[in-house]
C-alpha cells in the first residue's frame, strides 16, 4: 500500500534513508542525524512538497519525496516541473517491486499536481536505480553533477504527458488508504 507520509512516519523514514544509503556506502550529510530528521520533518509541513511511503504491513518499506523543480540560477520555479528529491528502498525489500511502485506513484501523484516533467538525479554506480529508470522510460538529459559526498551524478526526466497516450507506460492508480 502507498500513502501521504504523516509526521509520525518522520523518524521511521529517517532511519530507513540511512540504511538504504548504507547498503550503497554512501553517507549523504543533508540526510544524517538531526539535519535528516528537521529535513524530513519541513517536508511534512511544506504544501509544496510531497512524500510518499510503500507500507508492507503496518511497517514503512519505501519513500519517495520531490518538491516543484526550481532554477536556482534565475531563483524561480521551472513552469511544469518538479523534481524527485529521493527515493529509497528498504535494502531488505530491493528487487520486489516496491522502487517501481514509488516511482509510479510519484509520477501520477505529480500529474495530478499539474506538473508536466519529472527530473531526478542519480548516482552514475547506482546500477539497479538506472535500470529501474530506463525500463519505466525515463531518459538521461546529459547534465551531470556532483553530490555532496562527492559521487558523480546523471540527471534523469519524463515527460508525463507522453506517458498519457503510451498504453505501456501509462500510470494504474496505485494508491490504498487515502
Amino acid at each position: 500500500m502507498l500513502r501521504h507520509r504523516t509526521s509520525s512516519d518522520v523518524e521511521t523514514v529517517a532511519l530507513l534513508v540511512l540504511k538504504a544509503l548504507g547498503a550503497e556506502d554512501r553517507t549523504l550529510p543533508e540526510y544524517a542525524g538531526e539535519v535528516g530528521r528537521n529535513a524530513g520533518a519541513r517536508r511534512v509541513d511544506d504544501e509544496s512538497a510531497w512524500v510518499l511511503v510503500r507500507l508492507e504491513g503496518p511497517y514503512v518499506i519505501g519513500v519517495c519525496h520531490g518538491a516543484p523543480e526550481w532554477d536556482f540560477e534565475r531563483r524561480e520555479p521551472v513552469p511544469g516541473g518538479a523534481h524527485l528529491t529521493g527515493l529509497f528502498v528498504d535494502p531488505g525489500h530491493w528487487g520486489h517491486g516496491h522502487g517501481r511502485a514509488l516511482l509510479r506513484a510519484a509520477a501520477e501523484h505529480v500529474q495530478t499536481r499539474g506538473f508536466q516533467t519529472v527530473r531526478l538525479w542519480v548516482a552514475v554506480d547506482n546500477t539497479r536505480a538506472i535500470r529501474l529508470y530506463r525500463a519505466e522510460g525515463w531518459q538521461a538529459t546529459g547534465r551531470h553533477a556532483t553530490a555532496s559526498d562527492g559521487k558523480d551524478l546523471a540527471e534523469y526526466e519524463t515527460e508525463l504527458a507522453s506517458r498519457q497516450s503510451s498504453s505501456q507506460k501509462a500510470y494504474p492508480v496505485l494508491w490504498g488508504g487515502l
